[in-house]
């Protein structure tokens, strides 16, 4: 009786054993069944919001293109009506974004009611917008909007910043090599920059001279005026960096110069490129800060009262009579002279005496500013000579989302030729 009773025990015991490495197996797949199920849910939705991504790429290329037709048709009617015709850039206009499209549509179709919903935009948005809802009807809008997740893009002008790679194309005793790092330097002691330098006095000059020899072709120290100083390689003693005198491959690049530090760096970024070899810069695509800059630099000049950077109102005063005569350069120096009270002729602008310039202790005048070669560059050259009007390198930030996957392209796109099956992928990168 006890020996059966003992059996029993044991069988139980084997039964439970069974039982708990039966559910422990039974857990471990349905736990290995869900995480492949949910890997390949996330998979799923990642290749859908690339598909996404690129779809907002692809209509950004669109945008450009019928932006390139629609200026052509606005210069010529500015020359039939003899004045400048302001006009933004198609992709600026129109918002490449497919949860505001949506809301168009449905704006569009109950329009009657009053009112954008949840959709809070201005009245030149919802202008645009309409014009371009009216050109589809309701029912290819909300066959084209059915898919499932959204994207969105934004297109920006690299030529509207500073293109440090023409410090390899220029040599420095060219004018056109002072009269940017006059630029730089005008950029580097604005407060948004200048709160990262430690040095306030000498260190926005300092930067930009070891920036321009980072990348220029020779490797002695280069002083405005076209004066040489010792070896490059003094400024890097103590580091392991040494300057590249080569193309930027990219503005991180600029993390090894001596001075550099990542919060300056980051504010860099908006208004620098690597794209471009010429010297002038698209000042009505610039942000507000480099063109602030380009006129500082302009008005380093012995005729008139220079602009100090921190001398915010006569800056943004003098910022919105230019921007006002975009995209004609012509017409942006001649209203640049204007209101700086320079005499002369229009865009040409009367070149000044290189004398010294008076001013303020507070903010002292980079040595291009007095006389010498490089004083140049922005006193012997008229404002219309420091910018352009070209559009021809373009960054993409396209991103397509799909419930919690998000997938963004970034790309620069060289669309200098006429041909747009002739544009040029010049940076690619998918995150």
């Amino acid at each position: 009786m006890h020996k059966l009773k003992s059996k029993k025990g044991v069988a139980l015991l084997m039964v439970i054993s069974s039982l708990l490495l039966l559910t422990s197996i039974v857990v471990d797949f349905a736990y290995n069944s869900n995480v492949t199920f949910n890997v390949a849910m996330n998979e799923r939705d990642r290749l859908q919001a690339n598909y996404l991504a690129q779809t907002a790429y692809q209509f950004a290329l669109i945008l450009i293109r019928f932006d390139r037709d629609t200026k052509d048709m606005v210069r010529q009617a500015s020359q039939k009506l003899g004045r400048t015709v302001q006009i933004k850039p198609l992709y600026k206009m129109l918002p490449i974004n497919s949860e505001m499209l949506r809301g168009l549509a449905q704006m569009a179709t109950g329009a009657e009611k009053g009112g954008t919903g949840e959709w809070e935009l201005s009245a030149d948005q919802l202008s645009n917008i309409k014009q371009s809802a009216d050109m589809m009807s309701e029912k290819q809008a909300k066959s084209f909007l059915s898919f499932e997740g959204n994207f969105n893009a934004e297109v920006d002008a690299e030529d509207g910043k500073i293109p440090l790679n023409a410090f390899y194309y220029l040599t420095p005793t060219q004018p056109e090599y002072d009269r940017l790092k006059t630029v730089l330097i005008s950029l580097l002691r604005q407060n948004e920059l200048l709160k990262y330098i430690k040095d306030k006095q000498r260190g926005p000059e300092e930067l930009t001279n070891r920036i321009a020899d980072y990348i220029d072709k020779n490797d002695v120290i280069n002083e405005m005026g076209g004066s040489e100083r010792g070896s490059e390689s003094s400024v890097y003693v103590g580091t392991k960096a040494k300057p590249k005198n080569a193309k930027l491959l990219s503005v991180d690049e600029l993390i090894f110069i001596p001075g550099m530090n990542e919060d300056l760096l980051e504010e860099l970024k908006k208004h620098v490129t690597v794209y471009g070899s010429a010297d002038k810069i698209n000042a009505c695509a610039a942000g507000d800060g480099l063109l602030k800059g380009l006129i500082i630099a302009y008005s380093q000049r012995s005729d008139i009262e220079p602009i100090r950077a921190d001398n915010d109102e006569r800056l943004t005063n003098v910022l919105k009579k230019v921007r006002e005569k975009c995209p004609d350069p012509q017409a942006m120096a001649q209203a640049l002279n204007e209101s700086l009270g320079i005499s002369g002729g229009g865009g040409a602008g009367a070149a000044a005496s290189p004398a010294s310039t008076a001013v303020p202790a507070s903010q002292p005048a980079p040595t291009s500013m007095p006389g010498g070669a490089g004083a140049g560059a922005a006193n012997q050259n008229s404002f219309a000579s420091m910018i352009s009007s070209n559009e021809n390198y373009l960054r993409i930030q396209a991103t397509g989302t799909m419930d919690h996957a998000e997938v963004k392209i970034v790309a620069v796109v060289d669309t200098s030729n006429a041909n747009p099956d002739q544009w040029k992928i010049l940076y690619w990168r998918v995150q």
